[in-house]
């Protein structure tokens, strides 16, 4: 989870280039259908943070990035912030209770989202909606939508094992908050900034799913038949009666003290939902998974390659390996990870999937997937059957995990590799 998103605009260069680059009205620039069947894999998204420097997960070097903002930015295949992470501006003091944008803003945010296309034709752009809870600032502090205790004070949500900051419950089941909700995500699609909207804290409580499905169907109202709506369920599945509004779940934590690495098994069946229910097409996960809180951090690459290759055989979603809420920074911010993300180029080094989602080896317990320019394989982290599982192909492959060129590999429990053709 995360605070409104106050400066995304980072560097003067990209602020040059908001003014002058005009908004593409392509068509196939704004079919969002086509732009997620059209991208290759690994699929990363920015939740928020941003990326901040080149990992090299071979010789453990971590590098700057050295490049624009945009670039970087470009580099994810589904972005969200808030409204004003954009850089649109509410005619209202309260960014809760917009009803307008300016127009300079307007302009500004559609040339970012331009720029951010023209390099990547294929990313997705959201804008967060608050609904359940927000800081002050956020709508006024006297506003009836804020939850209250029994002296009549603001609830406080401050979620165990978070960094500290004090967020503010708000009572989402009104149906005038719900409402408001709603309009805000009209509010910010009329723009054409964004493909959607995402939804933060969407977890099952018994209590709220009335109010949850309400405002689901609120907001797909809003958002149309096209629009985008990602809902955070963290390790759960979203209860039935809010799917059929819902394109995305965004898995965030795992490696979490409550989103443990034993729970594999329930990112799988979580991963498998989009193919098996009543999800509107487009329907896909965002898997993340949390990085140690000390070392080795960011380049404890054995749980980055498992995170990502569960990404890749359970799902045709999306993945990231980053920052856990806990550390005192900005949430999210993560590792562009080469050559297990990206090639020398900037290329995603597997291209399209060609085979059946999930390909369970029953020898030795381990999974695969084939894509057509390689193969994924993930080893369960409780596989003690086998250990390591041994990988066999008939023609010489590079293991992205490694970087050596054999033809047989050895893969430990709880990890993952990617296997590259070599076009020699």
């Amino acid at each position: 989870m995360q605070f409104i998103m106050k400066n995304l605009f980072k560097c003067g260069p990209l602020l040059f280039l908001l003014v002058v680059i005009p908004y593409s009205t392509n068509a196939e620039d704004n079919d969002v259908l086509t732009r997620i069947q059209k991208r290759a894999f690994p699929s990363l998204f920015q939740p928020w943070g941003d990326a901040e420097h080149f990992n090299d997960n071979i010789n453990g070097k971590v590098l700057p990035l050295k490049e624009e903002h945009i670039k970087t930015l470009a580099r994810h295949d589904l972005l969200w912030f808030s409204p004003e992470g954009y850089g649109l501006i509410s005619l209202e003091k309260y960014p809760g209770l917009a009803t307008s944008y300016t127009p300079e803003s307007i302009k500004k945010a559609l040339a970012l989202r331009n720029a951010i296309l023209k390099i990547n034709p294929n990313a997705v752009l959201l804008a967060e909606v608050r609904y359940y809870a927000d800081q002050d600032g956020y709508i006024p502090t006297d506003s009836p939508w804020w939850m209250k205790d029994s002296n009549g004070k603001r609830t406080a949500d401050v979620p165990p094992g978070e960094n500290p900051r004090v967020f503010y419950r708000t009572d989402f089941h009104r149906p005038d908050l719900q409402k408001r909700v709603g309009d805000l995500c009209r509010l910010v699609m009329q723009t054409h900034v964004v493909d959607g909207c995402f939804l933060d804290w969407w977890n099952n409580h018994s209590e709220d799913i009335e109010a949850r499905t309400a405002l689901a169907k609120v907001i797909r109202e809003a958002l149309g038949d096209k629009g985008i709506l990602v809902v955070n369920t963290n390790n759960r599945i979203p209860f039935a009666a809010s799917q059929p509004y819902i394109n995305g779940l965004y898995m965030e934590g795992y490696n979490a003290k409550w989103f443990p690495i034993s729970q594999w098994k329930q990112v799988k069946a979580i991963m498998e939902l989009p193919q098996n229910s009543p999800m509107k097409t487009p329907a896909f996960t965002a898997f993340e998974g949390w990085s140690p809180e000390t070392n080795p951090g960011r380049n404890d690459y054995k749980l980055m390659r498992m995170t990502t290759a569960m990404a890749l055989i359970f799902s045709d979603g999306y993945v990231l390996f980053g920052d856990p809420n806990s550390l005192i920074t900005w949430d999210h911010l993560h590792d562009i990870y080469r050559p297990f993300w990206v090639d020398g180029k900037g290329q995603r080094p597997l291209g399209r999937p060609v085979s059946k989602p999930i390909q369970d080896s029953e020898k030795d317990g381990s999974f695969r997937r084939e894509y057509s320019q390689g193969t994924v394989v993930f080893n369960p982290p409780d596989n003690n059957s086998l250990y390591p599982v041994t990988i066999t192909f008939k023609e010489v492959h590079r293991s992205l995990g490694t970087g050596k060129e054999l033809k047989r590999f050895l893969i430990p429990a709880g990890d993952g590799d990617i296997f590259v053709r070599l076009n020699k």
